[in-house]
């Protein structure tokens, strides 16, 4: 079964923007999907979009084909999510073993497809590769492969830009038989006299009305103002994707520069006792100070980053776990670590999370991975596998942001859990005898019942915590007990606390 798209109908308006469907071959996409089969070593790879009935191929190598319908497409299911969708065999997926393109010449046995994420957020299509043999990418390949899509991206962007900007400079010219001297400037600067709009900043352009393609950033959101006039955005867009480039440029060095640490915010049981700790990321930029990880994380899961950052979140917070575990006082403590869905499914997590541990001589049973409920609705076989294997060798689970996202009953029955973690936003208005305090209760009802310990995040009164001790919920992290702390202060913390 295909997963819903989240407002599928903007979706479908924004893909009709680029007007892109349908269209003949361009050199531009040949040589993208041409550069995605060599870096990943691939017989077959394509460029995308899927409509309402259709995946339909913009370009393609190795494969002739134009198109397939939605139901049965790879393609389908990636734009469901904005990561990689990475399908190892085919065979051995109950999505696909059947699907024609499986078991018909086609013969697909790998594919992984990265989405084209417009900037409004809609997955349009992907640029993915396929081979006829069970696989999956390296780290490297996935990061190209990242790449290649945001190339991807800016090609269909210059074509929606010129494409606009040609039909305002006919109209013009319509209307005054004569060449037009485009200029383009920010909004705050513009000023509009009758018809003609003016600004200080010269933006060439050639005879046949053509936007030269080093301006295309800076006239993304150009429009045309209404007949016979032009009108020039301001060019925040510009700055948004130069910011992110040097975003993903200075967190590569800051992997290698060792500018990311840990600061763990302590979980508390009823009695205010410390439990453990949850481990957060944090990034000290060297110019810009502290990154907020809503800045940074969202980037380093689209470019693959997250793979290298998770690896090293791991093994420092399993460092810390260890000593931890070498002192009376505070070995008996949890270390909670955030595994993003892209981490858990890289096939080798099982591995490499077995290898930390070793390394580091944390105990695995004060060791808690908390996942996210996406988790869930993609390939639930495998995920319940990957927990079941880490728990045999005592690893703990804890599904975060509970409540949020897509979880039922039935899959919260196969699923190896310990916990169950309530979503800040529902502890954030508890008391105001609506939803939330219903959901909260729900939920602890619903893991009390599954055998599963419950912990609410974000708790930041003596009244919240009150009110979710009343209906028995096991364990508490907020800012009323603490702050997420450097490792030296949560040290002193746990100390003073645990004699």
């Amino acid at each position: 079964m295909i997963q819903a798209v989240r407002d599928e109908q903007g979706r479908l308006n924004v893909l009709k923007s680029y007007a892109i469907l349908d269209t003949p071959r361009e050199t531009d996409f040949d040589q993208l999907v041409r550069l995605a089969a060599q870096i990943c070593e691939a017989p077959v790879a394509a460029i995308t979009f899927v409509d309402e009935r259709r995946q339909w191929f913009k370009a393609v190598t190795g494969l002739d084909m134009a198109g397939t319908d939605r139901a049965i497409a790879f393609c389908a299911h990636a734009i469901a999510g904005t990561g990689l969708f990475e399908v190892p065999d085919a065979y051995e997926d109950p999505r696909f073993a059947h699907n024609p393109l499986v078991t018909g010449t086609t013969g697909i046995r790998f594919y992984a497809g990265m989405p084209l994420v417009s900037p409004d957020g809609f997955a349009l299509g992907t640029i993915a590769v396929i081979d006829r043999v069970p696989r999956t990418l390296t780290e490297a390949q996935t990061a190209a492969l990242s790449t290649l899509a945001r190339q991807v991206m800016v090609a269909l962007e210059y074509r929606r830009l010129a494409r606009l900007f040609d039909s305002a400079v006919t109209d013009y010219q319509h209307a005054h038989g004569d060449p037009y001297p485009v200029h383009a400037c920010p909004s705050d600067q513009a000023s509009h006299t009758g018809r003609r709009g003016r600004c200080d900043a010269d933006v060439s352009w050639s005879k046949n009305g053509s936007v030269l393609p080093v301006h295309y950033l800076a006239l993304y959101q150009a429009r045309a103002a209404g007949q016979n006039s032009l009108r020039f955005v301001d060019l925040d867009m510009q700055t948004a994707i130069a910011t992110r480039a040097a975003l993903e440029a200075d967190m590569r060095l800051g992997l290698e520069r060792g500018e990311f640490l840990l600061h763990y915010q302590p979980q508390v049981d009823a009695r205010g006792d410390p439990t453990g700790a949850e481990a957060l990321v944090r990034w000290r930029h060297p110019r810009r100070g502290l990154v907020s990880p809503a800045e940074f994380i969202p980037l380093a899961e689209e470019t693959g980053l997250i793979l290298p950052l998770g690896q090293w979140v791991l093994e420092s917070a399993c460092t810390h776990l260890a000593s931890w575990g070498a002192r009376p006082g505070t070995a008996g403590l949890t270390m909670a670590v955030n595994v993003s869905a892209r981490q858990f499914r890289h096939p080798d997590f099982v591995r490499q999370v077995l290898a930390v541990l070793e390394r580091t001589g944390a105990d695995p049973r004060r060791l808690k991975l908390e996942l996210t409920e996406g988790l869930l609705i993609d390939n639930v076989e495998e995920t319940v596998a990957r927990m079941i294997a880490l728990k045999a060798q005592g690893v703990g689970f804890s599904l975060d942001d509970f409540g949020t996202g897509y979880s039922s009953l039935a899959y919260l029955k196969r699923l190896p859990l310990d916990q169950l973690k309530i979503d800040q936003s529902f502890v954030r208005d508890v008391l105001a005898g609506g939803n939330d305090a219903t959901i909260a209760r729900t939920i602890i009802t619903l893991g009390k019942s599954l055998g599963l310990a419950v912990i609410a995040e974000g708790v930041e009164t003596e009244a919240q915590r009150d009110f979710l001790a009343q209906h028995q919920c096991d364990a508490f992290q907020g800012y009323l007990f603490s702050r997420p702390l450097a490792a030296d202060l949560i040290d002193a913390f746990m100390g003073a606390r645990t004699r």
